[in-house]
């Protein structure tokens, strides 16, 4: 009690404060518990919280066993390796004795430190118990520092309708059933804003990592540097939850490796279920394998503003890599397939992108472009197809139903790998350069068309002795149309890329001399007429060639 009489100097201009109160700067759990408290630390929390929001956690497992909730400006601080707040262990098989050990909602300003959290969740545990470990609802400022979370029957750190939130140095350890008796996410922000999520490793029963939207949109989330594996679930994901349709806007996943021999559902997955507005994705720095695809980011709408590189995964049983109704896409790095099925890359319904592939031995094909328009490839496929390569397909490259591209790299492989160095059909502007290596039992599936060449041509011959008929002598890339005695109409089998062609006609006619006067000039067909100085005259012999002008 002489503590309150006794005063304390910092320094000698210090302003004077009592013993009492420098001590309540921080205080100790240990200083508030009572023997009649028994193991209960529940009570001793909160009576240390209601003296100072300064606690100090000294060494050593401490059971509550009634959740405490915290109060804005606390900091809760380990001291030791070892300092613990724990749930009851579970006895039952329900798991009932288990408890959320912290759980808070509309307090601000809260650091966790240098402490662990146990949830209690154990073997005896064989239905699913939904009890998560440490929850903050409706909270702001929260930053979570070298902190550990494990056993939790559910979401093991769960942030929920929060924001301006930090986690770093952050390590989970679940129980690894495959029912997820055992816990489910690692890390989980649902309806969260302002999120830095850093040094995290994980091993958990589901999701490593989760990023849902429930009740608002989620906004400006990174999450950096991830290590570990899921027995189910993903390493990262981004996706709705439920029925939502709130926007996902800015969120990076940046360096997520997983654990050398071990796999998890996606390494990163960024979908819009619902068709909500997702927009602002960067992806980079990813390794490991995917049960399913090992990264997927698709949407049932339109997602806008993708980037994706330096990025080197596996697929079991799916693509490596899927990408599904992008506009303004940029995607390159390493992946692979090893189902026979699928695809290292799969590009399906995306405009206005740019990528750069690579894949190496996928069984299906190294890179799929379907349905797709406005974009640029310059890939990097070697001895991919060979596990289509028995019904004459598969192959390093393939697009379909696709327009307006420009395509160029490398599509290669041997004749007993790869059916197709480069199947592609070439149609709506699309254009492979002719530098393109393609090789493999068909190195092209056919002829490069008009639009493929650096010199675009067209060419035919024809004449009109007579009144309504024309008779032709031969055409390249064209057909000719009769309008009326002396004008003719010259359809272009591939429109030219421009009316920036140049036309050069001939017309012959015994003893005359005739004029070529032009009437139209489009990309899909060129209009003239024949003149003579009487007026419109019939030649015996026209000669027509069409040469793109540059």
């Amino acid at each position: 009690m002489g503590a309150w009489l006794v005063a304390y100097l910092a320094g000698d201009s210090a302003v004077a404060r009592t013993v009492a109160a420098r001590l309540r700067d921080f205080v100790s759990l240990h200083d508030y518990w009572s023997p009649t408290d028994g193991t209960d630390y529940a009570p001793a929390l909160n009576k240390a919280l209601s003296v100072s929001p300064h606690v100090l956690l000294p060494p050593g497992r401490h059971y509550l066993k009634s959740t405490v909730s915290l109060i804005s400006g606390t900091r809760l601080i380990g001291l030791g390796p070892n300092c613990i707040l724990s749930s009851p262990d579970a006895v039952s098989a329900s798991g009932a004795e288990m408890l959320t050990v912290l759980r808070t909602t509309g307090a601000s300003d809260i650091v966790l430190q240098d402490l662990v959290v146990e949830g209690g969740c154990n073997d005896n545990v064989t239905s699913k118990r939904a009890v998560r470990g440490v929850r903050f609802i409706n909270c702001s400022d929260v930053r979570v520092i070298n902190c550990e979370v494990n056993r939790a029957g559910d979401w093991a750190l769960s942030f929920e309708h929060s924001e301006r939130l930090t986690v770093t140095t952050y390590k989970h350890r679940g129980a690894l059933a495959d029912n997820l008796n055992g816990g489910r996410d690692g890390l989980h922000f649902l309806d969260c804003r302002d999120v830095s999520a850093a040094d995290l490793d994980i091993i958990s029963g589901d999701d490593m990592v989760g990023c849902t939207s429930e009740s608002r949109d989620q906004r400006n989330i990174s999450i950096k540097g991830v290590r570990g594996y899921s027995v189910i679930g993903s390493a990262v994901i981004a996706n709705e939850e439920g029925t939502t349709t709130n926007s996902t806007v800015n969120i990076l996943i940046e360096d997520v490796k997983i654990n050398y021999g071990y796999n998890v559902r996606n390494v990163v997955r960024v979908q819009s279920i619902n068709g909500a507005n997702v927009t602002g994705v960067i992806i980079r720095g990813i390794r490991g394998t995917g049960r399913n695809h090992g990264i997927q980011v698709t949407s049932a709408a339109t997602m806008t503003n993708v980037d994706i590189s330096d990025v080197n995964v596996t697929s079991v049983n799916q693509h490596g890599v899927y990408l599904n109704r992008i506009n303004n896409l940029r995607a390159s790095g390493r992946a692979t397939a090893q189902n026979s099925s699928f695809d290292g890359w799969n590009i399906a319904s995306c405009n206005y992108f740019d990528v750069q592939p690579a894949a190496l031995s996928s069984p299906g094909w190294g890179v799929q472009v379907l349905n797709s328009a406005y974009f640029t490839m310059n890939g990097n496929c070697y001895n991919n197809g060979a596990g289509l390569f028995a019904v004459a397909n598969g192959g390093n490259g393939r697009i379909n139903g696709c327009s307006n591209y420009n395509v160029n790299g490398v599509y290669a492989g041997g004749v007993a790998t790869s059916y197709y160095g480069l199947l592609v059909d070439e149609v709506g502007g699309g254009r492979v350069d002719p530098s393109t290596v393609c090789a493999g039992y068909i190195a092209r599936n056919r002829p490069r068309n008009l639009n493929a060449l650096r010199d675009a041509y067209a060419a035919c011959s024809f004449g009109q002795s007579a009144s309504g008929a024309i008779s032709s002598q031969g055409a390249v890339n064209c057909s000719v149309e009769l309008v009326s005695d002396g004008r003719y109409r010259i359809n272009f089998t591939t429109p030219f890329e421009s009316t920036f062609y140049r036309p050069e006609i001939v017309a012959q006619a015994m003893n005359q001399d005739l004029i070529v006067r032009p009437i139209a000039k489009e990309v899909s067909y060129y209009t003239f007429e024949v003149r003579n100085s009487s007026g419109v005259a019939l030649a015996n012999f026209i000669l027509c060639e069409f040469k793109k002008a540059i």
